[in-house]
């Protein structure tokens, strides 16, 4: 195996890991656990690098949504309806 097939598996064997990792960390967040928790199985010792690196990103919770549904006093779909 040349030097650079070796270098090609080891990333994609990193890779791999990483995405484990990642939905690992990303089940156990949207299951309620806390960052501290997760920390611990993945062997951080700061629950920050956890959430930096691992926790999703982009992720809508709808618990946003509704907080911001009932302090505007209408629903989301109506207010989608309106600008339309």
């Amino acid at each position: 195996m040349s030097l650079d097939e070796r270098r090609i598996a080891r990333f994609t064997c990193l890779a791999i890991l990483h995405n484990f990792r990642k939905t690992t960390a990303t089940t156990l967040d949207e299951a309620g656990l806390s960052a501290r928790m997760i920390a611990d199985l993945l062997g951080y010792a700061r629950p920050s690098m956890t959430q930096d690196v691992y926790k999703g990103r982009n992720a809508v919770d709808t618990r946003v949504a509704a907080a911001l549904e009932m302090r505007s006093g209408s629903p989301r779909q109506s207010w989608l309806r309106s600008k339309e």
